[in-house]
Formats: C-alpha cells, sequence, structure tokens
C-alpha cells in the first residue's frame, strides 16, 4: 500500500530552525546528523526491500545499518566531507553526466537542543564540459534546486519536514526548477516529495543504480521536478489549509535571524 502525507495541523512549539552553509556546521553536530541519517536510511532500505527487494527475508539490523553506512559515505567523515563539499559526491554519484553545484544549504531542526532533522539543497547543474555548466549557473532555467536530503527523527513533531523544505526553498530564486530524487520501493519518500508538489519527470526514465553498495541490491532510481516558486505555493496552501500558516511564517522568520550550529 502507498504511503500518502495527511495535511495534518504543524506542529512547531519548541522547534527551533537554523539554516545555513553546511561549512559552519560543527563536527559534533555533524556527528548528531550522521547518526540521524543512518538510522533514517537503514529503516529506508529495510522498506524498500519489503517492497521490491528480491530477498526472501528482509535485511537484518545490523545489515541495514552497514547499507545506510554505504549510501551516507562509507564513514561518519566522509559523510561530513560530501555535506560540506558535494563536489566530493561526483565520485560517488553514477550520472550520466558530471556536475557542478553551488551555494549548499543545510537546515537543522532542534528541540530541547536535541537535534530532530536536517535537509540539505545546492545548485547543480550537468552537462559535459565545464564551462557549459559555469553558464547554466549564472542564469535560471537549468540551474536546478536540488533537494538532496530531508531527515526527521520517528517522533519529531508533524510538519518539521515540510517546514524544513520550506525553509531551504527561501534560499532559492522562485524562477528556478527543482529536483529530487527517490528510489522506487521507498513509498514514504515518494508521497514526501509528491506532498511538496514535486511530479516525476516524465523526460527521464527510471534509472537502475546501487545506492546501498553491489551486494545490497538494485534499485530504481526515479527523478521529480518542480518550480521552487510551486513548492513554496503548496507548501503555503497546505500550511493555510490545516490552520498552520501563521506558525510557518514564524519560523521562516525566526530561522532568518539564527545562526547554523
Amino acid at each position: 500500500m502507498k504511503a500518502h502525507y495527511k495535511n495534518s495541523p504543524f506542529q512547531l512549539e519548541g522547534v527551533d530552525f537554523y539554516v545555513g552553509d553546511p561549512d559552519e556546521m560543527s563536527p559534533s553536530g555533524y556527528m548528531s546528523l550522521y547518526a540521524l541519517a543512518q538510522a533514517s536510511f537503514a529503516g529506508v532500505y529495510t522498506e524498500m526491500n519489503k517492497n521490491v527487494g528480491s530477498a526472501s527475508t528482509p535485511p537484518l539490523p545490523d545489515e541495514a545499518l552497514k547499507a545506510a553506512a554505504y549510501l551516507l559515505g562509507g564513514s561518519r567523515q566522509s559523510f561530513e566531507l560530501t555535506r560540506r563539499d558535494p563536489l566530493q559526491l561526483n565520485d560517488r554519484l553514477d550520472n550520466p553526466e558530471p556536475l557542478s553545484y553551488s551555494s549548499p544549504t543545510l537546515v537543522v531542526a532542534r528541540k530541547s537542543r536535541e537535534i530532530i532533522g536536517y535537509a540539505y539543497a545546492a545548485n547543480v547543474t550537468s552537462g559535459s564540459r565545464s564551462f557549459k555548466r559555469q553558464l547554466k549557473m549564472r542564469g535560471t532555467a537549468h540551474k536546478y534546486a536540488w533537494l538532496r536530503e530531508v531527515v526527521a527523527a520517528p517522533n519529531a513533531p508533524n510538519g518539521i519536514g515540510t517546514t524544513m523544505a520550506a525553509l531551504l526553498m527561501e534560499e532559492f530564486d522562485p524562477r528556478q526548477p527543482a529536483s529530487a530524487y527517490t528510489w522506487r520501493g521507498n513509498d514514504v519518500g515518494e508521497a514526501f516529495v509528491s506532498s511538496l508538489g514535486f511530479t516525476t519527470d516524465i523526460r527521464e526514465k527510471a534509472r537502475e543504480v546501487q545506492p546501498f553498495g553491489a551486494l545490497a541490491g538494485t534499485f530504481d532510481l526515479i527523478r521529480w521536478t518542480a518550480s521552487v516558486s510551486d513548492i513554496t505555493s503548496t507548501i503555503n496552501k497546505k500550511a493555510q489549509e490545516s490552520g498552520s500558516l501563521d506558525m510557518l511564517e514564524r519560523a521562516r522568520a525566526l530561522a532568518a535571524e539564527t545562526e547554523l550550529r
């Protein structure tokens, strides 16, 4: 059964949001992000194996954690490096064309000083030649706001992921296109990006990838697209319909006044 996101009221009381350059995050902060991400993606890997995997039995918890560690770079240090500098990703991503990045942005959500979620986005352009990618960076038509990750703790209040996505979109030009990727079988991930206004890109067929390592199976990578302005409008509409727009606007205002830590 496919997962669907209900439009429930946001519960942002007591949650602080921090927005900034990933290079500003402390090493101890990255340790917390890595632990949260590893647990989250281990759950995703287990879910995907249940939905589309060929294994007769679901992966053991240790196997799922190892698969998630591979996805995140192989170690906590590599996870931190590839968030501080997304150019380090090109050696790990199976892309048809080289990529260039700019303006990486990290959003961190804390409650009672504990990190309960984070989200990451960056500008990205593709092309076989570096100068063409740099030309695309100067405009908006071919410079995508790439929504790389949105991760929330299992006990995170409702609306945390959507609010973090909203705060990320504030950092990009409303005229820009946006992109996100999911793997087939990650029903929760697909439901989430769909709830933000993304639709599957019919121009690009799903590609077979091994995000969790060669021994962990092959999955279809699905590309989703939207525009930054459409994502913002969709989130605002969701918040208004659930009676949460004032709370979302407060989160935007307060995040603009805080530094990443």
